[in-house]
């Protein structure tokens, strides 16, 4: 089951992905969580500049200061939200609720469309950058919000 870091990670894996391929990041995964605190929200939020520095200058990372900023302020919202409240996980476990039911667990592509428009919404109420349609539908795939094959893929045959 995901939890609230796992979300925030899954996240960071994706905006990182943007642009590279998804093989690419699998092997830096290690050296990016490394590097990254574990994809710790708490740590990222107060990265400063010196340590934004230190982590471009290491080895088998994405270099990308922009995605790395984009993670730290994410972070920063991601903490704001959590302090707020209501945790994003249970704030996204709401949202897809209204969309699937006990008998029908998977939802429809008119579903998933609009349940991944308001989670980006939702990002973007919280401040969140770098998530645009691919990135949430892409985090919602790989968290399990969402089925990542479209209908008619053989994967659901």
């Amino acid at each position: 089951m995901v939890d609230d870091d796992l979300l925030f990670k899954q996240l960071c894996l994706q905006i990182f992905q943007t642009g590279l391929s998804w093989s690419l990041i699998l092997q830096r995964r290690d050296a990016l969580s490394n590097a990254l605190a574990q994809f710790d929200v708490d740590t990222l939020a107060g990265f400063t500049q010196r340590e934004k520095q230190m982590y471009l200058n290491k080895n088998g990372v994405i270099a990308n200061p922009r995605k790395l900023d984009a993670i730290v302020h994410n972070a920063q919202c991601w903490q704001e939200t959590r302090h707020e409240g209501l945790a994003p996980l249970a704030q996204l476990l709401l949202l897809q609720a209204d969309y699937q039911t006990d008998e029908d667990p998977k939802m429809s592509a008119e579903a998933v469309c609009t349940f991944t428009g308001q989670t980006r919404q939702k990002f973007m109420d919280w401040s969140m950058i770098w998530v645009g349609p691919g990135v949430t539908r892409n985090l919602l795939a790989a968290t399990g919000f969402i089925d990542g094959h479209e209908v008619t893929c053989d994967a659901n045959k």
